[in-house]
């Protein structure tokens, strides 16, 4: 695939600068991806990006395991870029790392570029080898900025060439086997405790990665789902799936019928679960609880692991 990309000599303009759990824990990965809260603010920083640093295309992948800016440029995109591109993206963090950037920050050009985001969508270059979310979740970042108009012609053909080569890695090699996932790794964690099939379970967010946690408990048979989500639609989606129950994200702070496990995984990048609202939560319930939260940045506040009784 590489060779066909090298008849033109277009190649050379691809760069990927990627953090990774290889290199950094999640809560600092967490520090480095784009604070996206408000509506079209991931949009709206990709492209002042874009424009200050005269790139053609831009793309954004965060995962759970890592964050990756995909850029198309002729200017050299080098360790003094690096360090201006992620004082942009975070000074304060960058700050107390900078001096230091090269060994958290890998920089990819050209064929070694392309190569590696072949890896990476093909989940050769995984936190869990054969994890098939990442190849989902590169096709989301692709659409997103192709929306925006973040990219053109150039990621649109790395793109083409990107999705050929990891359907025919999950196809004709065995790491498609026997697929794994970091939702299927965190349930059998979870099912290594024996649980009441009516545990009270909190799901909040209803996005791709906890659907995949749903379709974990309906095997399981738990019958006792609370789902809160940013946007009603998808968590009464999710809740007619699982036979649960549905509530808007802002009802979480009064929600007064405790519970025994939470799994959280929003698109927040602020915390949902802090020390300020858990406490409501657990209604007077002195018994430790189960969290699992699959959020990069995590959404559940360290200090709510280090204060109350938590597995």
């Amino acid at each position: 695939m590489v060779e066909y990309l090298c008849e033109s000599d277009m190649l050379g303009n691809y760069h990927i600068l990627t953090i990774t759990h290889r290199n950094l824990d999640v809560e600092e990965i967490g520090q480095f991806v784009i604070r996206d809260n408000e509506q079209n603010a991931l949009s709206n920083k990709l492209s002042a990006l874009k424009n200050q640093f005269g790139l053609d295309e831009l793309m954004y992948l965060s995962t759970c395991n890592r964050v990756s800016y995909l850029m198309y440029t002729e200017s050299a995109v080098d360790q003094d870029f690096v360090n201006a591109f992620f004082t942009e993206i975070n000074s304060e963090a960058f700050a107390k790392m900078g001096e230091h950037s090269d060994k958290f920050v890998s920089i990819y050009h050209g064929a070694e570029a392309v190569n590696h985001l072949f890896e990476v969508a093909s989940s050769v270059d995984s936190l869990v080898v054969g994890e098939r979310e990442i190849f989902r979740q590169f096709r989301s970042a692709y659409h997103l900025a192709y929306y925006h108009k973040l990219i053109g012609d150039h990621f649109r053909l790395l793109e083409k060439f990107t999705v050929t080569t990891a359907k025919e890695v999950y196809a004709k090699t065995k790491i498609g086997e026997r697929p794994l996932s970091i939702v299927s790794l965190a349930m059998q964690k979870l099912m290594q405790k024996t649980w009441s099939k009516d545990s009270r379970i909190l799901l909040v967010g209803a996005g791709e990665t906890n659907s995949l946690v749903g379709k974990f408990l309906m095997k399981y048979e738990f019958n006792n789902i609370k789902i809160f989500n940013r946007s009603l639609d998808n968590a009464e989606t999710l809740a007619k799936a699982l036979s649960a129950e549905s509530y808007h994200l802002s009802h979480l702070d009064s929600f007064k019928e405790g519970f025994d496990i939470m799994i959280v995984c929003t698109g927040a990048t602020e915390p949902v679960i802090h020390v300020d609202n858990y406490p409501s939560l657990l209604q007077g319930d002195e018994n430790s609880k189960t969290i699992i939260d699959l959020s990069v940045p995590r959404n559940v506040e360290a200090q709510v692991v280090d204060t109350f009784k938590v597995d």
